[in-house]
């Protein structure tokens, strides 16, 4: 007797034990193409194959598969999170929202959760992500992390209540410990306050942080006690177009509402600028800078657009002014500098100046010892470059950008050893993809030196 040692055809067994060792995203789609070609029927495979094509930017690709997955076998815990994930990455938001507010959480864990929690913040979700961070507190209603994300939520919705569990987020990192104690301190010393006023401050306090999502919820909550506020619309203007959402509506009703307050006419010459209506954009902050003579904000913005025209002697003037007005600001001289060595202008003289003036002004920030050995090493002073980047460093060893600027400049002493180490950190710490990427194509480039 004749026995078939294996019912699969040799490229469908080869394909197999390929997936179990490759970990490049095109080669397992090319595997999993091939077992699919032979078991078109598998549900596991084709939420194997859609998580491949997530992480190789298929995006389309990706949702087609999690829809083959969910008609075959149902999609694991794990699958409708990648499945929600490329319907936003798809810009189907809509239906991203959809399946972010259906997932089952009385069967998931918290690490689950908070994946879920994390998407719905892309979208702007604020009430889903809020609903599903209560579910997380009932599981685990002592974790620092659960209580602050709730606290976040809810200080735009319902401020008074949020405030037990931003008290309970104990022993956070960094800037979440800075932006707790913010909200805090704000909803504490806000009970005089209207809410109108509440919700702006609230939401001014997300912005400086960089917290867009829920910025945009506390300046609606604005809204909805007091439609006719400019100010809460040129706010949620701003908000919504750092979450690359589109503002027009926002920014022209700020505008109908008071076109003559310093604030509104800023930030509509920032909305512009952003749109690349250059004209516009001059035309609001030089309103901006009438208004309000003795600030220098308008100035330095203005410079920013005429940098972006491409007239740096404008833009170079423009940041003198800015610095003859406010001598004392440290964030001027910052600006003064990081323009003279981003378009090596004037670095030996004006650029080092600025970056050691903010320096003396604010001796103890990393981000400023980084700039002027940044500075320093454009001009080929590398020893005193070396000296900045490493007192940078280790006030903030983690600072990936610092990290970047140390391994380029090993790579410019020729010790590609060492810079190869730093860069891989550098990777390593990235908080996000453009740090991550530049630092993978520095460290790409010393691979053959």
């Amino acid at each position: 007797m004749i026995f078939n040692p294996s019912p699969y055809p040799e490229s469908i067994r080869q394909s197999s034990l390929a997936l179990q060792t490759t970990i490049s995203a095109n080669d397992q789609i090319l595997g999993l193409k091939s077992l699919l070609d032979f078991e078109p029927w598998r549900g596991d495979l084709w939420e194997r194959i859609g998580r491949a094509y997530l992480n190789y930017g298929g995006y389309p690709a990706a949702v087609e598969a999690f829809q083959k997955a969910e008609r075959f076998e149902g999609l694991t815990n794990a699958g409708r999170i990648a499945q929600a994930d490329a319907y936003l990455q798809n810009n189907d938001h809509e239906t991203a929202r959809r399946l972010l507010r259906t997932f089952p959480l009385n069967e998931a864990g918290l690490f689950e959760m908070m994946q879920v929690v994390a998407l719905q913040r892309k979208i702007g979700d604020v009430y889903g992500a809020e609903a599903t961070l209560l579910a997380a507190h009932q599981l685990e209603p002592e974790n620092a992390e659960v209580n602050f994300q709730l606290g976040l939520m809810l200080s735009t919705t319902q401020p008074d209540s949020a405030l037990q569990f931003l008290i309970a987020a104990e022993n956070l990192d960094g800037n979440d410990d800075l932006l707790r104690d913010a909200l805090i301190t704000m909803i504490e010393n806000s009970a005089e306050s209207t809410a109108l006023e509440k919700y702006q401050m609230i939401g001014q306090v997300f912005s400086n942080f960089g917290e867009w999502d829920v910025a945009a919820q506390a300046f609606q909550s604005a809204l909805a006690n007091d439609p006719g506020s400019a100010l809460s619309w040129i706010y949620l203007a701003e908000a919504k177009q750092q979450l690359g959402l589109d503002a027009f509506i926002e920014v022209s009703t700020a505008l109908k509402l008071d076109g003559e307050n310093e604030i509104i006419n800023g930030l509509s010459g920032l909305y512009y600028r952003r749109m690349g209506k250059y004209e516009l954009s001059m035309y609001y902050l030089k309103r901006a800078a009438d208004k309000n003579p003795s600030t220098n904000v308008w100035l330095i913005e203005q410079s920013r657009t005429q940098e972006e025209m491409g007239q740096l002697e404008a833009a170079y003037l423009l940041l003198l002014r800015a610095a003859q007005i406010s001598p004392e600001d440290w964030a001027t001289w910052k600006s003064l500098a990081v323009f003279s060595f981003t378009n090596n202008y004037e670095v030996d003289t004006t650029g080092l100046a600025a970056a050691r003036k903010a320096l003396v002004l604010y001796p103890s920030s990393p981000v400023l010892m980084d700039l002027l050995g940044a500075g320093l090493m454009l001009t080929g002073d590398y020893d005193s470059a070396e000296r900045f980047f490493l007192e940078a460093n280790e006030i903030d060893p983690h600072q990936s950008a610092i990290l970047i600027h140390l391994g380029q400049l090993k790579v410019l002493q020729g010790k590609i050893t060492e810079a190869r180490v730093i860069l891989k950190q550098a990777v390593d710490y990235a908080p996000d993809d453009r740090l991550r990427d530049l630092a993978l194509q520095l460290l790409n480039e010393t691979a053959g030196k």
